[in-house]
């Protein structure tokens, strides 16, 4: 049995360990405080752990510590020789910025209690190093004495995630050269996270150290069924805030920055513990549960069945059951749970998988994430909240009035029930935030529901969302009409491609002809009939085929001389019998008519969006494809390399939210899969749209809108694209957007590259991409530039920053806005349209609003979805925004002066979106429900706001 000694960890150095045959025999460590310091300890490999590294630098220098045998002494140098300095040695005072393990990151008190007691007996220190950029004269890494951290012990508890300066003074030899990194080792029970180093040199210059990240103890304790084992980790190298390419990096630099990265990847093998800081990929074989019973299977994504962008490695091993839907299928990662594996970290019984640790939420990010995840019913997101809400949840509402009553009165729920399976789960947390009745969950009131009951179902407004609500990047030009297949669907099968008509659209275009209107700009679609019809046999056949209604849908709208984008005709398609089915709806001619068959086409279709924007333009094209970027940014590129800190900022908490939605979203019998149409099939589906549709180059704003055709090449145009029509709110924001990141990174990269020659001579940048290309996204051949210039690594960065920042935050921070109320946006539908003269056509006839409510909504799904989107919208107090960044993120003087003209000019931009919004001539800036475009708004507070441009994919 796996399992981590919680909430401190006893040292091994002071524990026998039960089975000494199991336990290596020795292990070298250099002292920290030798003139030469070893920068990484000898790997040791213990049961299914790995720790990578196996070579030290340098060799030989130091004495011997045995891991297991050794005294707690033993690991801190002889404190005289801490402080015998020469009298000619310079003092250079130091200031760091460290947070420690909090309450709410589940150490209690007494953890740091250790750490202090060890802390004042002189047990344990948390050591320094400078490092030179020269050598010394025998070619070794030039490195000041070890420094300790004064009245480490003498800090405070805090139960918040706060941050503590510390001093440390170091000793400095006269002809020591400049200062390029610092070497530390964290000899306590606990790991604590370094903000920063700052040092005062003579004159009163200041260096920086922008260290960000968690240096964990040098030894840490893993139980295992055969005895204690103990690994040392590496000890932590920090450079200057000083970026350098490869080939300029000062000689004394020059191993370190070779053995941090070496470090990082690891071996590829052993599995992956809290601490680690390993960066490897896989393929998605995690979300099933093979070794339930019954097994839950989910077939393999990534590979030759299914591509799909790779995802962080954890090396929990196999599992021996296979997949009876697919043979050929590799093997699932074993369970959380599973033949002794357990949760490692401070998640521990809410959030089972791994990631490296400098991937973990902050405290504050951590503490939001949990209050705010308290009130999801969903047994998949807080498993055991699962019975949390009480009262009859087969329940439909019966009116407008019953949602009004669920915003104002909330939902009670059996508080008991809360915290009977977790102990780490804080219910006051969440209700100190969110109220004072801890029996009453509360939900505000969604903004498409906030100024009017009804206006949410007018065709305009239905048109406007494709424009600027919650998925408004898929809507594309028409360009032939009737439409047809995009993937060549035989119609013997599927039926004819389509049945839409001239005659269904030709009352609706203001007297053009068909070929006219699509000719002037002015017919537009939104086409999910070929991906659905694939998989709707499957779906409505499988688990939850009885309990769900869909159709394959496509709707076509024309953009009106009033400006508005108006829904003209949707067509829906379901499989009957050997074939499949196609009926047309078209709205009333006249305002104000209503036709029931028309407002349940509507609702369908909407259903069929939602899930396709979870799926596809959210999931999918932020938080999956963005996966590899980090990976490969950290495996491949230094902490000191220029593209390094321009892309950093972009991957902050992407790799935990990621790992937190595979066991809680997007995983067997999660929320996706339970509440929205495709069910099982979800993932399945978003693999197959990524190997059809998705390429690097087409991700980029500008390529994006010119392959929908809702932009045309134009030189003379911001972004050198002109939109197709003169009112689409996303587009507009966004290209501004797109502009000033675009000429920042330009900017950048010219100060950092001198010549295309050094771009394609920079080492770490080429394996950087090809890593990403060949490896994290090693599915798709096709649409990948070549990093061979200024330009194109401009263009590709940008992307980037796009796919993180604009596009992230255009998808998810409105999701509460529009699908917080169901009957805007249905996840999915229960009901199917009725053929006119049937029963069930009688009962919409006589109340179509109820039989609307009737189709897309119970407690049960409503409740559940409006607890998960309001989680996902959410802001952290810890976020970071379009032109922020910490001041110490460099001390390149072109390159700040680049970055402030850049910050100064998103600020700008906010105020122009806000006098956009208030130009009464651009009616799709807030339509019938009155809801303006802020979801590009560059700035946010925290919280759900519905504004705000994070820089990362961060919830």
């Amino acid at each position: 049995m796996l399992s981590v000694r919680a909430p401190f960890r006893i040292s091994a150095h002071a524990v026998a360990p039960s089975n000494p045959c199991a336990t290596p025999s020795a292990c070298t460590r250099s002292s920290v405080c030798s003139k030469s310091s070893s920068l990484m300890g000898t790997a040791v490999q213990c049961g299914p752990h790995e720790n990578s590294m196996s070579q030290q630098l340098p060799q030989g220098y130091g004495k011997s510590l045995h891991p297991v045998r050794a005294s707690l002494r033993d690991l801190v140098p002889d404190p005289l020789h801490l402080f015998d300095h020469k009298k000619d040695q310079v003092q250079v005072e130091g200031e760091l910025l460290i947070s420690n393990r909090t309450v709410l990151d589940f150490d209690q008190p007494v953890a740091s209690l250790v750490d202090k007691n060890v802390d004042l007996l002189g047990l344990g220190k948390i050591q320094f190093q400078l490092v030179s950029e020269d050598l010394d004269k025998n070619g070794k890494p030039k490195l000041t004495e070890a420094a300790v951290v004064e009245n480490y012990a003498l800090s405070n508890i805090s139960p918040l995630a706060g941050q503590k300066k510390y001093r440390i003074n170091f000793q400095v030899d006269p002809d020591f050269g400049k200062i390029g990194a610092v070497v530390v080792r964290n000899s306590h029970l606990n790991e604590f996270f370094l903000h920063s180093l700052s040092l005062k040199l003579a004159g009163g210059k200041v260096v920086d150290f922008f260290c960000n990240s968690w240096v964990n103890p040098e030894s840490y304790e893993l139980q295992f069924r055969n005895g204690i084992n103990y690994t040392p980790l590496p000890d932590r190298v920090f450079f200057l805030n000083k970026a350098c390419l490869p080939e300029d990096t000062p000689a004394g630099l020059k191993a370190y920055r070779e053995e941090d990265l070496k470090y990082l990847k690891g071996t590829g093998k052993g599995m992956r513990v809290f601490s680690d800081r390993i960066y490897d990929y896989d393929v998605y074989n995690d979300l099933g549960k093979p070794d339930s019973y019954p097994p839950v299977m989910r077939p393999v994504l990534g590979g030759d069945n299914l591509p799909y962008p790779r995802r962080c490695r954890t090396g929990r091993g196999y599992s021996s059951t296979k997949n009876p839907a697919v043979p050929s299928d590799p093997p699932s990662e074993k369970e959380m749970g599973s033949e002794g594996i357990i949760a490692l970290g401070p998640l521990v019984g809410l959030m089972d998988f791994y990631v490296p640790c400098d991937e973990f939420f902050g405290g504050e990010k951590t503490s939001a994430f949990l209050a705010v995840g308290l009130k999801s019913v969903a047994h998949s997101i807080v498993p055991i909240l699962k019975d949390l809400f009480t009262g009859d949840r087969t329940a439909h509402f019966d009116s407008i009035q019953d949602f009004k009553d669920l915003y104002a009165k909330g939902v009670k729920i059996d508080t008991s029930q809360a915290t009977k399976d977790g102990p780490l789960v804080f219910v006051d947390s969440f209700f100190n935030a969110s109220g004072d009745d801890k029996g009453v969950l509360k939900f505000p009131v969604p903004q498409v529901f906030a100024k009017s009951d009804f206006a949410w179902n007018e065709d305009e407004e239905l048109g406007r969302q494709t424009l600027a609500g919650l998925n408004p990047v898929v809507i594309q030009a028409l360009t032939q009409y009737p439409p047809k297949s995009t993937l060549g669907l035989p119609e013997d099968v599927y039926g004819p491609n389509s049945v839409l008509t001239d005659e269904h659209i030709l009352p609706y275009l203001e007297g053009l002809s068909v070929q006219q209107a699509i000719d002037a700009k002015k017919l537009f679609i939104i086409d999910y009939h070929d991906p659905f019809a694939v998989y709707l046999p499957k779906i409505l056949s499988g688990k939850w085929g009885d309990k769900k209604r869909g159709y394959a849908p496509r709707a076509i709208f024309f953009y009106n001389k009033e400006g508005a984008m108006m829904p003209i005709a949707i067509e829906l398609s379901k499989p009957e019998g050997s074939t499949f089915k196609h009926t047309v709806y078209t709205p009333p001619l006249r305002k104000g008519d209503i036709n029931p068959y028309w407002n349940l086409a509507k609702a369908h279709f909407n259903a069929i969006d939602f899930g396709y924007h979870e799926l596809i333009s959210h999931w999918l094209r932020t938080h999956a494809v963005m996966e590899p970027f980090v990976i490969a940014t950290r495996r491949q590129l230094s902490t000191i390399h220029p593209i390094y800190s321009l892309l950093i900022p972009c991957f902050k908490n992407t790799m935990m939210i990621n790992a937190a939605a595979r066991v809680a979203l997007i995983n067997s019998n999660g929320i996706i899969e339970s509440y929205f149409l495709p069910g099982e099939y979800s993932m399945e589906m978003s693999a197959v749209m990524y190997g059809l549709t998705w390429t690097f180059e087409k991700q980029a704003l500008p390529n994006d809108l010119i392959s929908r055709g809702m932009a045309v090449p134009d030189e003379t145009e911001k972004a050198g694209v002109k939109l197709v029509i003169d009112d689409y709110p996303f587009a507009e924001d966004a290209l501004d957007l797109w502009a000033a990141l675009h000429d920042w990174i330009t900017e950048y990269v010219n100060i950092a590259y001198k010549s295309d020659e050094a771009v394609r001579g920079d080492t770490e940048l080429q394996a950087w991409w090809n890593e990403i290309v060949t490896v994290g996204h090693a599915d798709i051949k096709t649409g990948w530039p070549k990093a061979d210039s200024r330009a194109s690594l401009v263009d590709i960065c940008c992307t980037i920053h796009w796919i993180a920042g604009p596009h992230h935050a255009a998808v998810n921070f409105g999701q509460y806005s529009y699908a917080g109320f169901m009957p805007n946006k249905p996840s999915t539908c229960l009901r199917w349209i009725p053929d006119e003269g049937t029963a069930e056509a009688q009962e919409l006839e006589q109340n179509p609003f109820l039989y609307l409510l009737k189709t897309v909504a119970t407690e049960l799904i409503t409740l559940p979805i409006m607890t998960t989107v309001e989680l996902l919208a959410q802001h952290g107090t810890d976020e970071e925004y379009l032109g922020d960044r910490n001041d110490l993120w460099t001390s390149d003087p072109l390159v700040q002066q680049a970055f402030k003209k850049h910050s100064e000019r998103i600020a700008a931009l906010q105020s122009e979106f806000e006098q956009r919004n208030s130009d009464s001539t651009k009616r799709n800036r807030s339509g019938p429900t009155n809801v303006p475009y802020t979801l590009l708004y560059p700035h946010s507070g925290p919280g759900l706001t519905g504004r705000g441009v994070p820089n990362s994919i961060s919830i």
